[in-house]
């Protein structure tokens, strides 16, 4: 696609976790670092808890981008997949797909990292681990335009 002058996108990064702060938060640190190069940040953190996860994620839902790390594994408390996709419209398998694929561990395979779309916006759910989250970014930078343009066109 020809999507002509890249624009400053607003992009929302959500730390998922009840043991981490913003002070301490690296994986969120990280990921609003590379995404405020060229995009416009904000970030917030909510504990593991469907409700606190889908009232945060919903009152950034104005912004292009979402952004969550944590709460995408096995454990129990792992439950960012099932709140966000209480409210996606479509879920794009293939972002998980190549997350793990590309992956330099196989424990990546553990891991529920997705795209959802609601409406015109991008929600990507990544682990939490700052090397997962290096991964992540650099695939969502790879394709973040062209699904915006996807989004966005008539």
């Amino acid at each position: 696609h020809n999507m002509g002058e890249k624009k400053r996108l607003k992009v929302h990064i959500l730390t998922v976790s009840s043991s981490r702060t913003l002070e301490n938060d690296e994986s969120g640190k990280l990921i609003e670092y590379f995404m405020s190069l060229e995009h416009e940040t904000s970030r917030s953190l909510c504990p593991d808890e469907q409700i606190k996860i889908l009232r945060e994620t919903l009152c950034n839902i104005e912004k292009d981008v979402i952004i969550i790390t944590g709460g995408t594994g096995p454990s129990i408390r792992d439950v960012t997949i099932s709140a966000v996709s209480k409210i996606a419209e479509k879920e794009i398998k293939g972002f998980g797909e190549l997350f793990r694929q590309s992956s330099n561990e196989e424990i990546a395979y553990f891991s529920n990292a997705s795209l959802f779309l609601v409406g015109r916006t991008q929600i990507y759910c990544l682990p939490g681990s700052p090397g997962a989250v290096k991964k992540g970014v650099e695939i969502i930078k790879k394709f973040i335009y062209h699904i915006y343009h996807e989004l966005h066109k008539e």
